[in-house]
């Protein structure tokens, strides 16, 4: 490994060109995905940093003090067990499984990165003990599932369709003469 590429760089030097990388634009500044992505690998940064409260992995959770002893994480400083303590944090938080998933992969998928661009030497975030404490993936995606149970998408129709049909009974009793109508004027009638 070269000097610029080792595990002794500082992880946040390397968000900016991850972001490029998958950004869109010209300058690869642009793009959902990058939106994303940023904010999921700072909290991930801040994490490691013990700047988040974390109840999975510390009691009482604002003892938290993070995976390293000073301001700078570096690539040294991460293993499996930083990414399974990450994600068991991820689930303590209260959100969707989809949603811990969700962030998981932005974290994931700089990991790949950095491995791929030689500052780690495996994909901590990947290997399975990393992977444990994510909630399963019961394989729907986002729109899949179904927020109402029958009964109820019943009875909001039911209550649309009352509201329309009293709508269209109460303007049905306007009284508006001939000439407001605007009705074109045929040389038949």
């Amino acid at each position: 490994m070269t000097g610029r590429r080792s595990v002794e760089t500082a992880i946040g030097e390397t968000f900016p060109k991850y972001l490029a990388d998958k950004g869109k634009g010209d300058s690869g500044n642009q793009g959902a995905y990058r939106k994303d992505a940023k904010r999921e690998i700072h909290r991930f940064e801040e994490w490691c940093l013990g700047q988040r409260r974390d109840r999975a992995n510390a009691s009482p959770p604002e003892s938290w003090s993070g995976v390293v002893d000073g301001d700078t994480v570096r690539f040294a400083d991460l293993d499996t067990t930083v990414f399974s303590d990450y994600a068991r944090y991820l689930s303590s938080e209260g959100n969707t499984a989809g949603t811990v998933l969700t962030y998981y992969a932005h974290v994931a998928s700089w990991c790949g990165w950095a491995h791929a661009q030689g500052y780690i030497p495996r994909h901590y975030a990947r290997e399975s003990d990393a992977e444990d404490p994510l909630p399963e993936n019961d394989g729907r995606r986002p729109g899949d599932q179904q927020a109402w149970e029958p009964i109820h998408r019943d009875l909001i129709t039911q209550f649309v369709d009352r509201r329309v049909s009293e709508a269209f009974d109460a303007l049905g009793a306007i009284e508006v003469s001939h000439a407001d109508r605007g009705d074109p004027e045929s040389e038949a009638w």
